[in-house]
């Protein structure tokens, strides 16, 4: 009994010699399959093929060395069947394939230099090398799945970024961006050459008109002044006889400008669109009333307002592109204080006669201060020896 106890525990010493060999041979299969895994990617960037290739190297070791292992240590697989899953061995179903080790490193190719941990097999995927490239999601193939080894699933994996796209709008040659799409019928004839008229006083009038407007009318009449208009649409639309005032204004031999349509800056300057969209509104406005197809305007809050900083170059290229020329203002009434009266309005007026041959007055005819001091401005600076005119698209700008 004894001697037959002594060589069953030989026997028994002699299976768990052969189960560590084997289990050193599965441990050094990983271990080569994990250095082999980081060549591979190193060289080629955790492309597809590379994913490819490990998953058939993974699924040879889980089928080859998980069946050398069971039949060789496992004879009783039925009776051990527990101590086989964790080391990839077969049990009474016959040979299982080896666990799946970890992932490849998944991500951008300078992300891919190896695996996770030894014992790494198939990739989740190859990583796109272009956004185009990157049309589908790699699932992950584990690795002698089922004792067949499912190897990698095709595709791109990519890490996702938080990136818009809009639409660029076309150059044309000369480099300004090109709106032409938008409102073709915003158009005029830029002149090749500026007019510079010195001694000269051009009045004009914002935000108009307004029940005060025909006063100015009156005035300049009276005075033999031509002044310019630069009107807003929603004024126009206010009054009851909005169009009639604007007729008025062409009719006797005064320039009709475009302001805007809506007095607003933020949605005016959000973008060019949106300028165009309102300038369209308050140019087709004035040619269905007056029959005038207005070629000037002034700026909202002037060329060089904060409001319209983030796209003021691409806005002025735009509407110079299509013919228009913008006014600014070198002298002001300074109506746009609320303490302004009738005196304060002349001494702003005047403070620059003298000083300017060319003066572009701003003047607002919503104010009643500004409209009731316009005698004694155009008396004074015709006693200072000035003329007065309209502006016309010819006449060169004076800008802020």
């Amino acid at each position: 009994m004894a001697q037959e106890n002594k060589g069953d525990s030989r026997s028994e010493r002699a299976r768990r010699r052969k189960a560590g060999r084997a289990a050193v041979l599965v441990a050094a299969a990983f271990v080569c399959l994990a250095a082999v895994s980081a060549v591979l990617l190193a060289s080629a960037g955790g492309s597809e093929e590379v994913g490819a290739r490990l998953g058939r190297m993974g699924d040879w070791v889980g089928r080859n060395v998980g069946a050398a292992l069971s039949s060789v240590v496992f004879k009783k697989g039925q009776e051990q069947g527990a101590l086989v899953s964790d080391a990839g061995g077969g049990g009474p179903d016959g040979p299982k394939a080896g666990p799946t080790g970890g992932d490849v490193v998944a991500g951008r190719p300078a992300e891919a230099e190896g695996a996770e941990e030894e014992g790494a097999a198939g990739a989740a995927g190859a990583q796109a090398v272009s956004p185009a490239e990157a049309d589908a999601a790699v699932s992950k193939g584990a690795v002698g799945a089922s004792g067949t080894g499912s190897g990698v699933t095709a595709g791109a994996a990519v890490l996702a970024e938080n990136v818009t796209t809009e639409a660029v709008p076309e150059r044309v040659d000369d480099g300004v961006w090109d709106y032409e799409a938008l409102y073709p019928e915003l158009q005029a004839s830029r002149p090749k050459e500026w007019v510079v008229r010195e001694n000269v006083v051009f009045l004009t009038f914002d935000d108009g008109p307004t029940i005060y407007t025909e006063q100015v009318l009156d005035t300049l009449r009276e005075k033999g002044v031509s002044a310019t208009f630069f009107v807003v649409g929603n004024s126009v639309r206010k009054l009851a006889d909005g169009g009639e005032i604007l007729n008025r204004v062409v009719n006797e031999g005064h320039t009709l400008g475009i302001h805007c349509d809506y007095h607003a800056y933020k949605p005016l300057y959000k973008s060019v669109e949106t300028f165009l969209e309102d300038f369209s509104k308050i140019y087709n406005l004035i040619y269905e009333l007056t029959g005038t197809q207005p070629d000037i305007f002034r700026f909202p809050g002037g060329s060089n307002t904060g409001y319209n900083k983030a796209i003021r170059s691409k806005l002025i290229n735009e509407m110079e592109r299509r013919g228009f020329t913008y006014y600014d203002w070198n002298a002001s009434t300074g109506d746009s204080s609320s303490e302004i009266t009738p005196e304060s309005a002349f001494q702003n007026a005047v403070a620059k006669a003298g000083r300017s041959k060319r003066l572009i007055i701003l003047i607002h005819d919503t104010k009643k201060a500004s409209v009731d001091a316009l005698p004694r401005i155009i008396d004074y600076y015709r006693e200072a020896g000035y003329n007065f005119d309209r502006l016309i698209n010819e006449d060169k700008p004076i800008t802020l």
